[in-house]
C-alpha cells in the first residue's frame, strides 16, 4: 500500500514530505521536525527529511511545508463554504416546514408532595 503524501516541499537541497497516519501511531520524524509537530499541536503524521541533515535547515523546510499545506486547507474550505452557501437555503426551509408540521410537545410540571409523619 502507498502513504497518502500531504505535503513536499524542497528547501536549501533538502526535501521534507509528510504522510498521513493513523489515529493513535504518534509522530513518526527526526528531531526538529517532531519538536515543529508538537507544538503545532499535530499529533499523527510520519514525515521524512531528504539530504542534508542540518537541523536548521530541516526546520525551516517543515515550516514551508506547513505553510504549503495550511494554504491547500484554506482553499479546501473555502470551496466547502461556496457548495454550503448554495445548499443552506433549502435546507433551512426543509427543516422550518418540518418543524410547522409537527405539535410542540409541552412537558408535564410535576409537583412532589410533602409527607409528613406524626409520631406519637
Amino acid at each position: 500500500k502507498r502513504a497518502l503524501v500531504i505535503s513536499t516541499v524542497s528547501v536549501f537541497s533538502l526535501a521534507v514530505s509528510f504522510f498521513a497516519a493513523k489515529e493513535g501511531k504518534g509522530i513518526v520524524a527526526n528531531g526538529a521536525m517532531r519538536l515543529i509537530f508538537e507544538l503545532a499541536g499535530i499529533r499523527n503524521i510520519t514525515a521524512k527529511s531528504l539530504g542534508s541533515s542540518n537541523k536548521i535547515n530541516i526546520a525551516k523546510a517543515t515550516l514551508k511545508a506547513l505553510d504549503k499545506l495550511e494554504g491547500k486547507l484554506n482553499n479546501a474550505e473555502e470551496r466547502t463554504k461556496e457548495n454550503k452557501i448554495v445548499k443552506t437555503p433549502a435546507k433551512k426551509e426543509v427543516i422550518k416546514k418540518e418543524a410547522a408540521k409537527k405539535p410542540a410537545v409541552k412537558k408535564a410540571a410535576t409537583k412532589t408532595k410533602k409527607t409528613t409523619t406524626k409520631k406519637a
